[in-house]
């Protein structure tokens, strides 16, 4: 069974072009940050909801970064649990559609400060000369732990995937005049957490993260393969076209695709997201 979940577009002020003209997510030149693709609340063509439908949790979106996102941090379960009464943190993960030149990510700081020192850091803006930025190129992926200081340069399109919830606390945010979150976020960081973008393996299958929470996999179809399905999983065309089936599944579409045997063709690059808890 393929199911087709209604994405829900966001528009923070960071957001750029590429959703609305590359994927058709509206009408072009409109600016839109986050397509959220599907999580457990999204809603199919009949009504039900994913999680009445099949019981898929994970959150998955699409997201344009033209101007700088802002330096934040998610805390993990437990610590979600203590703060806000919630089960769940925030583990993600992030693949690299496209860049344009001289993209870059801040994953971590080039050093260990301490609590005071980092919540000075924050609130005066003094954090911007403390991020650790690295390049990225397209085909790359980034695993992002809880507690990881993390924040993109403009000009990145991305896949991501995470556990289903939205907190997040911001420490900086580019002189916006959005809340931030000091307390919390100095008492969920981890300030010796660095991830390093890596190149994704060249195989028509490779498990790109694999983690506690959820397995990420691409596949590159371009010719007839089958796969078989023992559990829901969210696959999401970012180039090219994929027959799944009897079904044709454009660029920037993302389809919930059921326990079963499947013929695959057409070309395509496809990111399957498959929870870790059942």
């Amino acid at each position: 069974m393929i199911l087709r979940p209604l994405p829900v577009l966001h528009r923070p002020p960071w957001g750029g072009l590429c959703l609305a003209n590359l994927y058709g997510k509206d009408q072009k030149d409109t600016p839109i940050g986050e397509s959220w693709e599907v999580w457990g609340a999204s809603l199919l063509p009949d009504g039900r909801s994913v999680r009445e439908a099949c019981g898929f949790t994970l959150l998955v979106k699409l997201i344009d970064v033209e101007d700088q996102l802002s330096v934040q941090v998610h805390p993990d379960d437990v610590q979600a649990m203590q703060l806000e009464g919630r089960p769940e943190g925030k583990a993600e993960a992030w693949y690299i559609i496209g860049t344009r030149p001289a993209a870059k990510v801040a994953l971590g700081l080039k050093r260990d400060p301490g609590a005071a020192e980092l919540r000075e850091l924050a609130a005066t803006g003094a954090i911007e000369a403390e991020l650790r930025w690295t390049g990225v190129q397209a085909g790359e992926v980034i695993d992002i732990p809880p507690g990881t200081i993390h924040s993109l340069g403009g000009g990145v399109l991305l896949y991501e995937v995470q556990q289903p919830s939205e907190l997040t606390y911001r420490f900086y945010d580019w002189g916006r005049a959005r809340p931030l979150h000091l307390d919390k976020a100095v008492a969920v960081v981890r300030t010796d957490s660095r991830p390093v973008p890596r190149r994704a393996p060249e195989g028509w299958q490779e498990i790109l993260i694999e983690n506690q929470h959820f397995t990420l996999t691409r596949l590159r179809i371009d010719q007839a393969r089958v796969a078989t399905l023992v559990a829901w999983e969210a696959w999401t065309v970012v180039a090219g076209l994929l027959r799944l089936g009897e079904e044709e599944v454009a660029a920037g579409t993302t389809v919930l695709v059921g326990p079963g045997r499947y013929t695959l063709g057409g070309s395509a690059e496809v990111l399957v997201a498959a929870s870790q808890r059942g």
